[in-house]
């Protein structure tokens, strides 16, 4: 008796998506999703007068929610928005009832179709309307599209850009899953521009167990897989995650201090700064150049120098001023890094009077936040109680002048129903740290705990939001935060902490500057100095420095 031959199995390829017509370029993008701030179509287009952007409730089954488009140019600050309510077809839409739920994701009017009337309406955003504000039909725009996000919307809402030009708009399909030491097929061959242009392919492999790219220029990529063994998979995929989230590692490599190979040593150097600056590892192009003889103070330039970097140092910002994450709380990370990658000098942290927006352009504020920087930023306030708290004056005088706080249960209980001038008493045991606190807490007396500028009282009268001249030698006197902040940047202290801010960045401690540190110290201090107190040029001495790379005892 012989046994039934088992019949053959391969893997099934999902169906390649279908390449819309001519001029036009499709899309879908999920109303009920509440955490993205808009929709971004993965590509960028140039317009002409008779191009649009179409949202419609076509094919949905759910309310289809929308708002404001905004157009951005690839290259360029003259970005406008086409509001729905400016929007063709926007008479059948109407305005979205939220109630007491406020979508996080909204700009401009948002409108929806009331579930109703299902294929019939569409909106059709149109660039040609907002000649005056800029439009040009030779630029390239991306696009972000706002809606008001809410749970039970359409997750479906179909978009149609109308574009004479478009960059490439990839679609990839490939199988969920393949069987060790078998194939498997990567096919982005659906892929296109809205002009049909020919398009060229290249694959290369960026991290992940080595596998065979058998084609890595076709538009389906043919992948053979090696029969790898469980054990030393498992470790490569936990050495490449952490390798990934660098915070988990010890800044310098262990094995950096005891390597004596010339070469070897030269590569772990180069894994450090990548990891620090960038927040990856080295890209096998960048060892090639290394081993080619590129000095690693030219790999450190080209890091400092890249998008990367830019990303990676405004994710180290985020998470120092303690950001959410929201536009609002993201503003003084944005203004801090407009300032490092524009190389203007840190002292603006404090004292620059503008602001950055979301779209990162540098926008003027109204004359009341003056000298002021991140300090009357709605997003740095936020969270930041002022009188009769102090936590406010805390964070300032931690984060940027280096001052540290214990505040021991015995002291809390002394405190209790304490006056602010009461804390200012040489002979209270709080003077020690309010002789700081205090006069900083009153001069952001005009400030309130959502960010939001009063000159005056509810009655009427003004608000006095000077030091009250509580502590004679208060280093910071004057009226308001300008006062403080024009004069914090001249001391010692605030660029001390700038510099042990980023050391603790590269180095994963602070610094020794009071001990065995201090000639490191100086010649930090010394190129901020001679170049403008710029923070690549801070950082550049940092992580050139033999110190950092090991060089030193």
């Amino acid at each position: 008796m012989t046994r039934p031959r088992e019949p053959k199995s391969h893997l099934a390829r999902p169906a390649a998506p279908a390449v819309p017509p001519r001029g036009e370029a499709h899309f879908h993008y999920d109303s009920s999703e509440d955490t993205h701030p808009y929709f971004e179509p993965p590509a960028t287009f140039q317009f002409t007068a008779s191009d649009h952007v179409a949202v419609s409730n076509r094919d949905t089954d759910a309310t289809v929610s929308t708002g404001a488009l905004e157009f951005l140019p690839a290259k360029g600050k003259h970005t406008f928005t086409v509001d729905s309510r400016e929007a063709d077809g926007q008479e059948d839409w109407a305005d979205f009832k939220s109630g007491s739920f406020r979508a996080y994701n909204q700009r401009g009017t948002s409108v929806s179709d009331k579930n109703a009337r299902k294929g019939e309406l569409e909106l059709r955003y149109r660039p040609r309307s907002k000649t005056a504000d800029g439009w040009d039909p030779s630029a390239h725009y991306r696009l972000h599209l706002y809606y008001a996000g809410k749970r039970g919307n359409e997750t479906r809402v179909p978009v149609v850009v109308s574009a004479a030009h478009s960059s490439p708009v990839v679609q990839v399909v490939y199988p969920p899953r393949a069987h060790v030491g078998g194939r498997l097929i990567v096919d982005a061959s659906s892929s296109y521009t809205t002009q049909h242009s020919h398009l060229l392919y290249r694959w290369r492999q960026t991290e992940g167990p080595i596998v065979d790219l058998m084609d890595p220029n076709a538009s389906r990529l043919t992948l053979r897989l090696p029969a790898w063994e469980t054990e030393p998979l498992a470790w490569q995929a936990l050495a490449r995650a952490l390798m990934r989230h660098p915070d988990f590692l010890f800044t310098r490599p262990p094995s950096l201090a005891a390597c004596t190979d010339k070469a070897a040593k030269r590569r772990l150097q180069l894994v450090e700064l990548a990891q620090d600056l960038v927040g990856r590892p080295p890209l096998e192009e960048e060892f090639t150049a290394l081993d080619a003889g590129a000095s690693l103070e030219a790999l450190a330039e080209s890091y400092l120098n890249s998008k990367a970097f830019e990303d990676f140092y405004f994710h180290r910002i985020r998470l120092y001023l303690e950001s959410q994450g929201t536009p609002l709380q993201d503003e003084p990370a944005r203004l801090w890094c407009h300032i490092a990658f524009n190389d203007r000098p840190f002292q603006e942290i404090l004292t620059a009077d503008y602001t950055v927006d979301e779209h990162w352009a540098r926008q003027d504020r109204p004359d009341h936040h003056g000298r002021t920087g991140v300090l009357t930023t709605a997003g740095f306030i936020e969270g930041k109680p002022g009188l009769p708290h102090y936590n406010y004056a805390a964070q300032v005088s931690m984060l940027f002048l280096g001052y540290v706080y214990e505040v021991p249960p015995e002291i809390v209980e002394q405190r209790e129903g304490i006056t602010a001038e009461g804390t200012t008493d040489p002979q209270s045991t709080c003077y020690s740290c309010h002789k700081i606190l205090t006069p900083l807490a009153h001069q952001r007396n005009r400030w309130t705990d959502d960010g939001k500028y009063q000159l005056k009282t509810e009655r009427g009268h003004l608000i006095d939001a000077s030091d009250h001249g509580l502590v004679e030698d208060y280093p910071f006197k004057g009226d308001g935060l300008e006062a403080f902040a024009t004069q914090a940047v001249k001391k010692e202290r605030f660029i001390r902490t700038m510099i042990d801010t980023h050391f603790s960045f590269y180095f994963g401690r602070q610094m020794r500057f009071r001990q065995d540190e201090r000639l490191l110290y100086r010649r930090v201090w010394d190129a901020v100095h001679a170049d403008g107190f710029k923070i690549r040029t801070l950082i550049r001495a940092l992580v050139t420095s033999p110190e950092y790379l090991g060089s030193t005892g």
